[in-house]
């Protein structure tokens, strides 16, 4: 799925895609729709007719298959708490689940890997959230960065990149989801029945800048308007943390770009901080 205001994006997906690198990791700020886009990236890989834009068109067998989630050429690597509960009558209930993507997960892709392709075309593995990952687990899925199989391409979506080692990082294409618009936001707000999207936000941006922020924690930060922009984005995607992280997703900011400022103050929309007591 694809939502308006990530129009853009898709165009600079759409040119990517004409040189696609083996590894691609999309950064990006939490709940802007990063794992609903991601996911339509991964579809119009496997797509065997797709439409105008390079996106899926939804009715071959190959979209079928992805909509079901059994495409033979496509794997997603999830926590097992986002995976979905078993709906089985008489199903004892579920145990807490791991947050974290087990190394385990990462291993059964060997045998995934060793075969060719069922369709002749690509091969898709999407991990979500990357760093949901611990070192180990990543190392794991370094072998397969530093040597990918032909026809492969890795999808990893993170909002918190500097959880993710160096040498993972270095192995991947980065490409940025930057915050959205406020008016499609709105808009598609409003689409889905919320009455009064603009005092929703600024409840909810209001609780966000008084919540307790650790010291030199890094996180996404913005103006106000931002703020409940972030606030408003807040998608049904799958179960993650409210906590915010800064990257390179983040429109003009280079990588690692810092700054220092006193909690409570606004910097420009777009800006890595440090908090500092």
């Amino acid at each position: 799925m694809i939502f308006n205001w990530q129009e853009r994006p898709w165009k600079d997906w759409k040119q990517l895609r004409e040189r696609l690198p083996h590894a691609i990791l999309i950064q990006s700020g939490e709940g802007v729709g990063e794992f609903e886009f991601a996911q339509a990236c991964a579809q119009s890989l496997l797509c065997e007719d797709p439409i105008q834009d390079r996106r899926p068109c939804g009715a071959c067998h190959a979209c079928d298959w992805f909509s079901l989630g059994n495409h033979p050429d496509f794997r997603l690597i999830v926590p097992a708490s986002m995976a979905p509960e078993s709906r089985e009558e008489g199903a004892e209930p579920a145990k807490k689940k791991s947050e974290q993507i087990r190394i385990e997960q990462v291993r059964e892709l060997a045998e995934f890997l060793a075969v060719g392709t069922h369709r002749g075309g690509l091969r898709v593995i999407l991990v979500y959230p990357a760093e949901a990952m611990n070192a180990n687990t990543q190392n794991a899925l370094l072998k397969n960065l530093e040597e990918p199989p032909p026809a492969t391409a890795f999808l990893l979506v993170t909002t918190q990149p500097e959880r993710l080692l160096a040498t993972v990082r270095s192995r991947c294409l980065r490409f940025s989801l930057p915050f959205p618009p406020s008016e499609p936001v709105l808009r598609w707000l409003k689409e889905q029945g919320l009455s009064q999207p603009e005092a929703t936000l600024a409840l909810e941006a209001r609780r966000l800048s008084r919540s307790k922020l650790p010291t030199r924690t890094p996180i996404a930060c913005a103006s106000s308007r931002n703020l409940e922009i972030q606030a408003l984005t807040r998608l049904p995607s799958p179960k993650r943390s409210r906590t915010f992280r800064c990257g390179t997703w983040s429109d003009g900011c280079s990588d690692g770009a810092t700054i220092s400022c006193s909690p409570g103050s606004q910097v420009g929309y777009g800006m890595a901080l440090t908090m500092k007591k």
